[in-house]
């Protein structure tokens, strides 16, 4: 019979954990047997990102919802002949190249014949960007692309911030304004709020910046494909940005992430992030800080400066290690800490940006070699923009990867509670031992 432990804290933030909920649940199967289970069926190199399995420990049924009609999934002839007949040899021939004519027929069709790359006329071969031995990389969607370099249609995406390099035509790095922002850049929105008002607002105004970090000029190079040097520029590209927001009053916080894959909720294929400057500090931010005040009240110690543990340590570099955390509200969900303290993440400077460019990329590399490169979210939580003195000996500001390999279900949403059904141990054994030559 599979038990489960519990890890929760009554405070609003547990400082070991990426849960804001008010109580925290970090459930896991004592079941050595399921959670092996879960192992294999997740990094053992298969296509699917579901965790059906993940729900089906200490029992030896398969869970109902995955089951299937074996009579239509693997004798289709029953659909032709019904399913009180026998069936021939000559039948079963003929039902077969039915079905593969009629498949071979709407590949075709959907597919269509690749047209000559518009870049190099068909003769750039494997040197062109742009194409596969010629032919446009249609399902690429850099046909379309608004922000690569070269494609012919940068000047029809959002206005331009700035550029890495600056004044050049040969960008690395390029942050634009959102074509559709969550926030207004409208200063008028602030004026419209009553300064006088003594009443907590219910509503704010929508001020505030939202951009985008396009991380490469080449459509198909995705963050974790660039150097450490170049992972490092896009980190001091947030940075640089991050200055720029500051010096307007009325931002409160400024949020940096990244979504990876469509169902981590990217909405452009070509690889990029974006930055949110906000005209509050979010609930979870303060939950967070709270929490660590908390734990400094206690100890006397910063939370993150002694959350290094051998069991939960993933790799380390010069000035910062990745550790998978004790409470992790999601399977494989990975932080990388700055080794000195650090309360901002603008203090980052060249030499610490690439050494945490090459732990970043290492770490994407080994979530996409041991879970089918899966879509993920990654953040980077800092301090807000204007913090006390007393408040800086326990901020400590991190960068968070999210594998999206479980979804969120009505439990989860209902409660604010987590279920992750990955002890964290047994989460960074494996990506610890996961060999990636850089």
């Amino acid at each position: 019979m599979a038990m489960a432990s519990l890890s929760y804290s009554l405070h609003h933030y547990h400082p070991f954990s990426s849960s804001p909920s008010p109580i925290f649940f970090s459930l896991g199967f004592i079941n050595s047997n399921s959670n092996t289970q879960f192992l294999q069926q997740q990094v053992g190199g298969g296509k699917s990102h579901g965790l059906s399995k993940f729900f089906g420990f200490g029992s030896k049924k398969k869970p109902r919802f995955i089951r299937k009609s074996k009579l239509l999934l693997f004798q289709p002839i029953f659909l032709f002949k019904g399913f009180d007949r026998p069936v021939d040899t000559q039948t079963f021939l003929a039902t077969i190249s039915v079905l593969a004519a009629i498949a071979l027929s709407l590949f075709l069709g959907l597919k269509g014949d690749p047209v000559p790359c518009e870049r190099c006329a068909g003769n750039g071969g494997t040197k062109c960007v742009f194409c596969n031995d010629g032919k446009m990389k249609q399902e690429s969607g850099l046909v379309d692309c608004r922000v690569c370099k070269g494609a012919g249609h940068e000047h029809e995406c959002a206005p331009e911030i700035f550029r890495v390099p600056r004044d050049t035509s040969d960008w690395k790095i390029r942050v634009i304004e959102n074509l559709y922002p969550a926030l207004s850049r409208d200063q008028q929105l602030l004026n419209d709020q009553d300064p006088n008002s003594k009443q907590t607002p219910v509503v704010i105004s929508g001020f505030g910046f939202h951009d985008v970090v396009i991380e490469s000029p080449i459509h198909s190079v995705h963050l974790s494909d660039l150097s450490p040097s170049e992972i490092g520029d896009v980190l001091l590209a947030y940075k640089h940005r991050i200055l720029q927001l500051h010096l307007h009053e009325s931002i409160k916080y400024i949020q940096v992430f990244k979504n990876h894959g469509a169902s981590a909720g990217a909405s452009m294929s070509h690889s990029h992030s974006q930055l949110l400057a906000l005209p509050i500090v979010p609930p979870t931010v303060s939950s967070r800080i709270d929490s660590m005040k908390e734990y400094f009240n206690e100890t006397g110690n910063c939370a993150l400066c002694q959350v290094l543990s051998e069991e939960l340590l993933i790799d380390e570099s010069t000035h910062f290690f990745s550790i998978v955390p004790f409470a992790a509200t999601f399977p494989f969900e990975i932080w990388l800490v700055p080794r000195d303290h650090s309360s901002h993440f603008h203090a980052l400077d060249n030499e610490k940006a690439v050494d945490l460019g090459r732990l970043l990329k290492l770490m994407l590399m080994k979530l996409s070699q041991q879970l089918n490169d899966p879509p993920f979210n990654f953040m980077i939580h800092t301090s807000p923009r204007e913090v006390a003195s007393s408040q800086l000996p326990y901020i400590h500001w991190f960068l968070q990867i999210v594998p999206q390999l479980t979804g969120v279900g009505g439990f989860e949403i209902g409660s604010g509670c987590y279920i992750n059904p990955v002890f964290s141990e047994d989460a960074a054994k494996v990506l610890r031992e996961v060999n990636v030559v850089l």
